[in-house]
């Protein structure tokens, strides 16, 4: 795996009215903050003492740390059009905030910029609007002691394996519980010091800034993947069925595990004797219509749909527990084995067919026509979330997808749910960049037909070579092409074409549908797969 790189850059001021005193002090805590990770080998930690505008031009350009700077941290002073860097024979310079955002703007994997200075809220928009997927900045002036201990707490948040709103709240919180409001006084700040254009504030000065259209996964991105210490932390507990009980005709059999927004059983339906999975939702702490409405709407769509490569979705009701509202959803429990425990590495054959299975699927959910909760009608359900993990293999060896109702996770903004540490620790080690497309990283878009595409080839090349996407780095079809041959032998140049058209960054230049991507792929399976994978499991059982 690449490793990404964190680049850090200092600036100080040299009289004795606008020495920040703690400056050097950040930049040791912050090094400390993240030397387990560094040592793991997880990133490397790129420090610049007394920083220059030459320095942060060769952390991007450089070629070792070209396209690998994932965060990009300044401490020191600044107002909100300009960075105060030191000069390269002595004193300071300014560095102006429409060129730096224009030059952060070009640098491919940024996905965090920390402004840690006094009112960098104008920088901070600025750069939302180039394109940058998120920013920790303030919207007034921060105290220098303060600007260190936040910046310390931050980056412990993101090496314990933390998400940037995660590690933002956390941090947040700590600056409360140990200083309280009357501790953030505008005396002794990180602003030009000769500087007196903002009004003076005990609100919490610090602010996450992530683009509107998609803020569910900037906010989502992880340094690292680790499970929390469940030992230092601790969740109330969210009512739970037990064995043997009865929900709205589904006896409960056992517990199966957590998912992002719920518990999920297995159950049987005391009327038709099937097994089913049954899901139901963790408390919802705000936002608990718009929940009701996404989950009515995934409900609407997905009941419509019985399709052979999707678990059906069957019914939906509430459940009210301990004086707690929550909702419930009961689907087909598919038998068999989940893709991420399957071996088919080098097979091509099956991956094809897997992939021809995954496309028909996905057709007929971006086709599927519902009427949503506010009565309008809408086209298309996608999933959003399509992993190894969502998939599994049915005795048949048909691939079944699960999951689309509660993985369009750019409306879940806005909602918060009562998770467990079983669920926070699921989503601590979910690894968005080996299936989620690029834009969806920047947020530059919401889940669609061709975030679901990108998906499914991410998913192909990590079955087919054992390597999730995020070790590959390939400029071409025949590439890649090159690339697999010299890990395994032989390649198929179908399958190598589905994939690398799939995958391709640009969303325009992909696949432009399911169908389109499943039609590439048909002609390289048999007849009879074909009509198998067409007609659905029917065939198989005939035969």
């Amino acid at each position: 795996m690449t490793q990404l790189v964190a680049g850090f850059a200092f600036a100080n001021e040299r009289t004795e009215t606008g020495f920040l005193r703690n400056l050097t002090l950040e930049m040791k805590l912050v090094l400390r903050a993240l030397d387990p990770v560094a040592r793991e080998g997880k990133v490397y930690v790129h420090l610049m003492p007394a920083t220059t505008a030459r320095e942060i031009q060769d952390l991007f350009q450089d070629r070792w740390t070209e396209g690998r700077v994932s965060i990009f941290h300044y401490g020191g002073h600044a107002t909100a059009g300009e960075l105060w860097l030191e000069g390269e024979s002595g004193g300071n310079e300014s560095f102006f905030a429409e060129g730096l955002a224009r030059f952060l703007q070009v640098q491919q994997g940024l996905n965090l910029v920390f402004l840690n200075a006094c009112s960098t809220s104008a920088q901070a928009k600025m750069l939302i609007e180039r394109s940058i997927p998120a920013v920790v900045a303030t919207s007034s002036k921060i105290p220098d002691d303060l600007a260190t201990a936040f910046s310390e707490a931050f980056y412990k948040g993101l090496a314990s394996g933390a998400s940037i709103e995660e590690a933002f709240q956390e941090a947040t919180a700590l600056m409360l519980g140990r200083k309280g409001e009357e501790a953030f006084q505008p005396s002794g700040t990180r602003s030009l010091y000769w500087e007196e254009d903002h009004e003076d504030t005990l609100d919490l000065p610090w602010r996450l800034y992530l683009k509107q259209e998609a803020r569910w996964f900037p906010a989502q991105w992880r340094l690292v993947h680790r499970e929390l210490d469940t030992d230092k932390i601790s969740v109330p507990k969210t009512p739970s069925l037990e064995a043997g009980k009865v929900l709205e005709k589904h006896l409960i059999y056992e517990n199966l595990g957590h998912s992002a927004i719920g518990t999920v059983y297995r159950a049987q339906h005391l009327e038709s004797k099937q097994d089913r999975a049954l899901k139901v939702t963790y408390q919802v702490i705000a936002g608990m219509k718009a929940f009701e409405e996404l989950m009515v709407d995934g409900f609407k769509a997905m009941h419509q749909l019985n399709h052979p490569n999707i678990a059906r979705v069957l019914e939906m009701g509430r459940l009210e527990e301990q004086g707690v509202l929550q909702l419930w959803i009961s689907m087909e429990l598919i038998k068999g084995k989940r893709l991420d425990q399957a071996d088919m590495k080098g097979r091509a054959d099956q991956v094809l067919a897997l992939g021809l299975d995954l496309c028909r699927g996905l057709e007929a959910a971006h086709q599927v026509s519902f009427v949503n909760a506010k009565g309008e009608t809408e086209r298309g359900v996608f999933h959003g979330n399509l992993m190894t993990k969502k998939i599994f293999l049915d005795e048949f060896g048909n691939a079944r997808m699960i999951d689309f109702l509660f993985t369009n996770l750019a409306r879940l903004d806005g909602i918060q749910l009562h998770q467990p540490i079983e669920a926070i620790n699921s989503l601590r080690q979910m690894r968005m960049t080996e299936y989620f497309a690029p834009e969806l990283l920047a947020g530059d878009a919401t889940v669609n037909a061709l975030t679901d595409i990108y998906s499914v080839g991410a998913i192909l090349l990590e079955v087919y070579t054992g390597k999730p996407i995020d070790q590959w780095k390939f400029s071409s079809e025949k590439d890649l092409a090159e690339q697999i041959s010299q890990l395994q032998g032989s390649v198929s140049k179908p399958l190598i074409r589905a994939i690398y058209r799939a995958t391709l960054p640009n969303p325009d230049e992909r696949w432009q549908s399911a169908e389109e991507m499943g039609d590439s792929i048909a002609p390289s399976i048999g007849i009879w797969h074909r009509l198998v994978r067409r007609f659905g499991r029917r065939i198989t059982t005939r035969r």
